[in-house]
């Protein structure tokens, strides 16, 4: 089963299965490019810089090489990594089931540096922007740390539990709490810039693209101005989007897998990201459907035991 939403880069898709294959299939064709055994089950996107891919698994972290698909290294953490980690092309940031937060050199897999004895326990990835690492942990603080020291740079307090993965924006950093609330705030001081009370259930990753912040909730997909926290539209489906929406030539498309009991709704939509109104829908067989990724005028999906190719806008 494919569970973590596919990657595409140049003419070539990348994806895992929980079997612990990971492939790369020509993004045209859907030709099989090569295939790499892990072994364990693929839980994360494949991430690729420059000519390397990196994904990981319960507890171990992967790096392959993109043209062959032959095993540069892998590394293995001394306890279950807690969310994906995030990579740069000097160091990747992780953290793990005893509460630790690392960031390890790259090159020689090497610890930099490492925050212990907080109680950090995260469910979600952290975010980088150049010299600061940024994450949400349950003690219900967001942390900006110092990418080569680990020195803390501000500490912003949370009114509940940071549930999904931050992201940057030139001077904002945007993240969600499990209290439906969506927070904007000043990469420099920690200050914060504006909150939107959202009056439903807060489930997918965010995505930023021209100026506005884009997430699934618990009845369809939200726009919101990233200056001002201002909703420009929504999109309502009826019922929940858990996975990251794909944002490419001025559409939205997410997928929606099956909620509760309600199996009538699933598959992969397509949204005007200017008015929120809807292009299309594609119907899914299967219930069960990845983040989506698009490119080139095509958008990727997996779902269940298939990757679909579906032409865009």
């Amino acid at each position: 089963m494919i569970d973590a939403g596919p990657t595409v880069v140049g003419e070539t898709i990348f994806f895992g299965d929980g079997e612990g294959y990971l492939y790369a299939l020509d993004a045209n064709t859907g030709k099989e490019k090569w295939v790499f055994d892990g072994g364990d089950p693929v839980n994360s996107f494949p991430i690729v810089i420059d000519n390397t891919l990196y994904y990981s698994t319960l507890d171990r972290i992967f790096a392959i090489d993109v043209k062959t698909g032959k095993q540069k290294w892998r590394f293995k953490t001394s306890h279950i990594i807690n969310a994906v980690p995030v990579f740069t092309k000097d160091a990747f940031y992780y953290g793990d089931s005893l509460e630790d937060f690392y960031a390890v050199d790259i090159g020689i897999r090497k610890e930099k540096w490492k925050v212990a004895g907080r109680k950090i326990t995260m469910w979600s990835s952290p975010g980088v922007d150049g010299e600061t690492v940024y994450f949400g942990a349950w003690n219900r603080n967001f942390y900006a740390l110092d990418t080569t020291s680990g020195k803390e740079k501000w500490v912003f307090k949370t009114d509940d539990i940071t549930d999904n993965p931050p992201v940057i924006s030139g001077s904002t950093v945007c993240f969600t709490d499990f209290d439906r609330t969506l927070y904007a705030l000043d990469t420099r001081t920690g200050k914060e810039k504006w909150r939107l009370q959202v009056l439903t259930g807060l489930h997918s990753p965010l995505i930023i693209a021209d100026g506005t912040v884009y997430f699934g909730c618990d009845n369809g997909l939200f726009a919101v101005d990233l200056k001002t926290g201002q909703e420009k539209w929504r999109y309502n489906v009826g019922d929940g989007i858990e996975k990251c929406p794909a944002i490419a030539d001025g559409v939205a498309y997410f997928s929606r897998g099956v909620v509760g009991d309600d199996d009538s709704k699933f598959g992969l939509y397509a949204v005007d990201i200017k008015t929120g109104k809807p292009i299309w829908a594609f119907p899914l067989p299967e219930k069960y459907p990845t983040a989506p990724a698009a490119a080139d005028g095509t958008v990727y999906v997996g779902s269940d035991n298939t990757l679909y190719a579906i032409r865009g806008k």
